[in-house]
């Protein structure tokens, strides 16, 4: 496995699925979702306005990006109320969104960290916890199995 830490536009990187996080109460995209919404035409803005992405803590919205950016997938991740966020539920959303990923036949993936999730979080401690979810949604023991998938 390799992970790497870039800071890359988001809208360029090369991955299968890209994640990308919005808290809850959100009335139209900012940050990375606003900058993806403009590559999308609204169509953000318009789940948002729709009531399908209302940003609750581990609510995830699945769009295919039909080439509009290099990853396959796109996933509008919920983190729940600004006020309540912190490291645990960043790598909670983490492990979830890459096995979600994972299922979706997605080998490489990408989860952006905005500048709105670094409140008092320093960003060196939200990409570990990121990773570290990532890396135990993935995680599958396989000892005792004869059979290997």
């Amino acid at each position: 496995m390799k992970i790497n830490v870039t800071t890359e536009n988001i809208s360029k990187l090369n991955t299968d699925g890209l994640v990308i996080t919005v808290f809850e109460g959100i009335k139209k995209p900012t940050g990375y979702a606003a900058q993806l919404d403009r590559l999308f035409n609204g169509e953000i803005s318009r789940l948002i306005k729709a009531g399908e992405i209302k940003g609750k803590f581990n609510e995830n919205t699945i769009l295919h990006t039909m080439g509009k950016i290099p990853a396959r997938i796109l996933i509008v991740a919920g983190l729940g109320k600004k006020q309540e966020f912190d490291l645990d539920k960043l790598r909670n959303m983490a492990g979830g969104t890459s096995r979600t990923l994972n299922k979706m036949n997605c080998r490489h993936i990408a989860i952006a960290l905005s500048g709105e999730t670094q409140s008092a979080i320093d960003i060196k401690d939200m990409a570990q916890a990121s990773i570290e979810g990532a890396l135990m949604g993935l995680y599958s023991f396989n000892r005792h199995i004869s059979k290997r998938p």
